[in-house]
């Protein structure tokens, strides 16, 4: 675990949190672990300043996910009840800027992943997108666009291929 300080993390008491690295780099970043929430071999990743990273209630992360908010006064939300199956990726940058003269034309945005929402294993949630209750992402998707609620994704980029769902774990 590497955190900077002038930042802060708050892990629920009933949360599970195994084999996590945690690296908070930066000034005003929040990590917030809601109740419940389960999380297994996950990569934390907080870079910038006032940044927030929130997990809700009882949520299910697998092994070797990459949650990562970059910026400034970015915010990647996962919403209560979710499951990001294995090898998941959440990202709000690229890693990197990409300049022309003097301006980032590829600036890091925020992600919102609402309540019970599931991404498959190696599904890839890119900036910018927002994915609504009940989805459900495919194995290996890449999430370029906001996903509506009650609708599954899949593909490179992800498209809709249902609507009007719901899953059960």
């Amino acid at each position: 675990m590497r955190i900077d300080a002038h930042n802060r993390v708050e892990i629920a008491r009933d949360a599970r949190i195994r084999d996590c690295r945690i690296h908070i780099k930066g000034r005003g970043n929040t990590l917030s672990i809601a109740p419940g929430a389960n999380l297994r071999g996950v990569l934390l990743e907080l870079r910038g300043d006032d940044n927030h990273l929130s997990i809700g209630e009882g949520t299910v992360i697998g092994g070797d996910c990459y949650l990562s908010a970059r910026g400034q006064g970015i915010q990647l939300i996962i919403g209560a009840d979710g499951m990001l199956s294995r090898n998941v990726k959440v990202m709000t940058g690229d890693g990197h800027d990409i300049l022309e003269g003097d301006h980032c034309i590829n600036a890091p945005r925020s992600i919102h992943i609402d309540d019970h929402v599931w991404l498959a294993d190696e599904a890839t949630v890119l900036k910018g997108v927002s994915i609504g209750r009940d989805a459900v992402v495919g194995l290996g998707s890449i999430v370029t666009r906001d996903v509506p609620a009650g609708a599954i994704v899949a593909g490179n980029p992800a498209r809709v291929i249902r609507e009007g769902i719901h899953w059960v774990r």
